[in-house]
């Protein structure tokens, strides 16, 4: 079998590199809205969760589900772009 390369469309420059991590980059907005919120309420004097074995579970599996949620995205938009052509 043959290997598949992906080449850059003429045109696509700098703004193709920026387009094929738009949602990276929409996520990061994200989690630095939610870590600069959290950041003032510990400012402001409000308590966090308890650092227990349940919370750090919970977290843990919503960032495990979050990425794989990504994963299966950036899967599909490839895809999509490999049957436009």
């Amino acid at each position: 079998m043959g290997t598949v390369v992906a080449t850059p469309r003429e045109g696509d420059g700098h703004a193709g590199s920026i387009r094929n991590f738009k949602l990276a980059l929409e996520t990061l907005i994200v989690v630095a809205i939610i870590v600069g919120l959290r950041a003032l309420l510990f400012a402001l004097g409000v308590p966090g969760l308890a650092p227990t074995a349940l919370v750090s579970s919970i977290i843990g599996g919503g960032i495990f589900v979050m990425g794989l949620v990504i994963a299966g995205t950036l899967s599909d938009y490839k895809d999509a772009e490999r049957g436009a052509h």
